[in-house]
């Protein structure tokens, strides 16, 4: 391993270390719903009850549920140990950074992009929430670095079993597999047989989950039935009512617990249909503000364009608009300047690019794009450093040339 590398990657794993140990910065007692449901469905999966939270089957994807699971039968029922573990995968992610962005970017803007991942606020802190983002991190990184630098058949064949490993931890990264395609029927040398690889191997990966969802819940869920829930949370009356949660999460109604009035009597849906008549009741509620207050609609999805690069999820405004500004201002510079690259990382801005349709129609906020937020880093990073190289040139009176590959 090169130094520099070497520092950093021992900085990354102090860093989250420390957090762990002070016990600071991040969800220390199961505060967050997500938090205290994966640990819920970790502890019915070793107690013998099964892949449940004791009122749903298939709300969350099974990945990060068993990866609780595991760590809880060989260490017990301690978060700590969960907290140790995804501490090393934040460490060991960075190096997979460093891989992926040498592949596009020179040394120098890759070693500081990978240096800010390593000192990154969001991804220190979330290495000790009992939450899936971590773990998220690691596949996405690993699957960008087998599908980018792999040969023809682990391209296809593992791209497409490490994709649907991915989408069972992390659903919403559904919105990728568009770019993935496309991107593998671009680049690839024989690109039919590369598709078809990468759709059998994706297959075979969600199939046992799929299957067992069918025979228990008699509907076809590939992933997990939360998305109705967390597509209300976010397009429901309550979010433009409330200025302060205009595009964030405004009107929770738990997986499960969805009722229905007939005959004045309320009656408790499945699972899957309660997340059916919550998507249906979001799209109405677009539909009406379509109609009657387009403005209204327009502010909604800026309010969740804002949120989805704000640091905590910015309830309060004029913070949220200060931090995203970093965003708005080097961002599009650095994917500007990433056009003047020797080969463009498309995927990459593949994966900005889902991320800002998923937050549009659901919701943004840091803990939803931490996964995704190192391929964010180095097109900043790109830009500060132009910016920088600018501010040398004029001080020393002479012309400093920006390496880009």
């Amino acid at each position: 391993m090169k130094e520099p590398l070497f520092w950093i990657f021992l900085l990354a794993l102090f860093l989250r270390l420390l957090v762990v140990c002070l016990g600071v910065g991040f969800d220390k007692d199961l505060t967050f719903f997500d938090a205290r449901d994966y640990d819920r469905y970790a502890m019915n999966l070793l107690s013998g009850k099964g892949f449940t939270n004791g009122t749903t089957w298939a709300s969350r994807t099974p990945l990060y549920p068993l990866f609780l699971a595991a760590i809880y039968f060989f260490f017990g029922h301690s978060y700590l140990a969960v907290r140790l573990t995804q501490s090393l995968l934040g460490a060991f992610s960075t190096l997979l950074f460093y891989a992926i962005f040498r592949l596009y970017f020179s040394k120098r803007v890759s070693l500081w992009a990978t240096f800010l991942c390593a000192c990154h606020p969001i991804l220190i802190s979330y290495a000790g929430n009992i939450l899936s983002e971590t773990l998220g991190l690691f596949l996405l990184a690993l699957f960008l670095l087998v599908f980018l630098k792999g040969e023809s058949h682990a391209r296809s064949w593992g791209g497409g079993f490490l994709f649907g490993v991915l989408l069972l931890c992390r659903s919403p990264l559904i919105f990728f597999l568009p770019f993935v395609m496309v991107h593998l029927v671009r680049e690839g040398k024989r690109p039919f047989h590369s598709l078809v690889g990468f759709c059998m191997a994706l297959i075979v990966v969600l199939s046992p989950w799929t299957f067992r969802n069918y025979r228990l819940l008699h509907a076809f869920v590939p992933l997990a039935t939360h998305g109705g829930t967390t597509f209300w949370d976010a397009n429901n009356p309550n979010a433009l009512l409330d200025p302060a949660k205009a595009g964030l999460a405004s009107h929770w109604v738990p997986p499960g617990k969805v009722v229905k009035r007939v005959e004045g009597r309320e009656i408790l849906l499945s699972e899957v249909e309660g997340d059916r008549v919550l998507f249906k009741q979001g799209f109405l509620f677009w539909k009406k503000l379509l109609r009657e207050n387009p403005p209204a609609l327009l502010y909604l999805f800026l309010r969740k364009g804002l949120a989805a690069f704000s640091l905590h999820g910015g309830k309060n405004l004029p913070a949220l608009f200060g931090f995203s500004l970093v965003y708005l201002v080097f961002l599009p510079w650095g994917l500007v300047l990433s056009l003047r690259l020797g080969g463009r990382p498309t995927l990459l801005y593949g994966v900005i690019l889902q991320y800002l349709l998923c937050s549009l129609i659901f919701f943004g906020r840091a803990k939803y794009r931490m996964v995704i937020e190192p391929y964010l880093v180095v097109f900043v990073t790109l830009a500060f450093l132009k910016c920088v190289d600018g501010v040398l040139s004029l001080c020393y009176n002479t012309k400093i040339r920006t390496s880009f590959k």
